[in-house]
């Protein structure tokens, strides 16, 4: 695994990377391992109270993400926690489509140091096909 260290302070792992470190937050990390288990049915990789704060809570995060990327449901799309499961109904379809289509209106940006949340940029790169 990375050099991972934790900042409990600001409820943050923090992640070496070649051109320095990235944050990632516990909860998001507890938050996405819960739906995922939830959704494989998988209890081995639900997050417990003791993983919230350690180590052990990046750890069932990736395991989970792993297990995702490669069950069937992988091949749908997935939706944060939290999404409002209208939007998710009306997006997924979409998303489906602009996949297939070579259309991607949001990615990951990198994470500012003292960022707790999450940001995304808008791109786009359309083919001529659809």
């Amino acid at each position: 695994m990375r050099d991972i260290t934790l900042n409990p302070k600001q409820r943050l792992y923090v992640i070496a990377t070649e051109g320095g470190v990235t944050f990632f937050g516990f909860d998001n990390a507890r938050d996405h391992a819960q739906q995922i288990a939830q959704r494989l049915d998988r209890p081995d990789l639900m997050p417990t109270a003791d993983d919230a704060a350690s180590l052990t809570g990046y750890e069932k995060y990736l395991a989970a993400v792993r297990a995702w990327g490669e069950s069937a449901q992988d091949h749908g799309t997935y939706f944060d926690p939290g999404t409002d499961p209208r939007l998710a109904r009306v997006l997924g379809p979409a998303a489906v489509t602009a996949a297939r289509c070579g259309w991607y209106w949001a990615t990951p940006a990198p994470a500012r140091a003292g960022s707790t949340s999450s940001t995304w940029s808008a791109r786009s790169a359309a083919r001529s096909a659809c």
